[in-house]
């Protein structure tokens, strides 16, 4: 199926002779969406071909019917910046940097974990740290009905607004202030600097 009206702007002639025409008027399943082929051949966007009044009136033989998933897709790629573009090896290290900066770690080869065998006691380690934090959004361990009940009754009324020991503390005067997250791999700590054989970053628990 097509939509004739739109056609109807862009093809001044008759319109059985745009490429695809039969085959798109008797799909009765998909829509078929009328293109130009000077956006193709002279890689040039709408907006340019309407500036050099080659978009509406255009003859029949520049036209053809393409399905709209397809068109979507075509378009798509065109807008791409980055579409067939490499980092060149400069960029790839600035990007590296920045995760690094980030706290984010490098992926494959270059992340000191690679390919890295957790014995049962670092798996064991990571598990008991996901326990005892009192974030109980992260990780996927789930807390026994004993170790919630001694956490909330050990942190009830005591984190809450102004009973907070660090309620009102900001900036300097916050002794978080300044501190980042450091892990060798197994540990995590908080520091200013990031100490020898760490790197910046978080372990989290492993998933189930």
């Amino acid at each position: 199926m097509i939509n004739k009206g739109s056609v109807n702007l862009y093809c001044n002639g008759d319109i059985t002779l745009i490429e695809n025409y039969y085959e798109a008027i008797n799909d009765s399943n998909e829509t078929w969406i009328c293109h130009h082929k000077l956006e193709i051949e002279l890689q040039l966007f709408s907006y340019e071909l309407i500036k050099k009044n080659l978009y509406f009136n255009r003859p029949p033989e520049e036209l053809m019917f393409i399905k709209r998933n397809d068109h979507m897709k075509l378009h798509a790629s065109k807008h791409n910046s980055f579409k067939n573009k490499h980092h060149t090896q400069e960029t790839k290290n600035k990007i590296n940097n920045t995760k690094l900066k980030n706290g984010t770690w490098p992926s494959g080869e270059k992340n000191p974990m690679y390919k890295h065998v957790w014995t049962e006691e670092e798996l064991e380690h990571l598990k008991q740290g996901a326990l005892n934090r009192d974030n109980t959004n992260i990780g996927k361990y789930e807390r026994t009905e004993e170790i919630n009940n001694k956490m909330s009754k050990s942190l009830k009324g005591k984190m809450a607004g102004e009973k907070n020991p660090m309620y009102g503390i900001r900036g300097k005067d916050n002794p978080n202030y300044g501190l980042h997250w450091y892990t060798d791999g197994i540990n995590s700590i908080k520091a200013r600097e990031c100490p020898e054989g760490f790197k910046p970053g978080r372990i989290y628990a492993l998933k189930k």
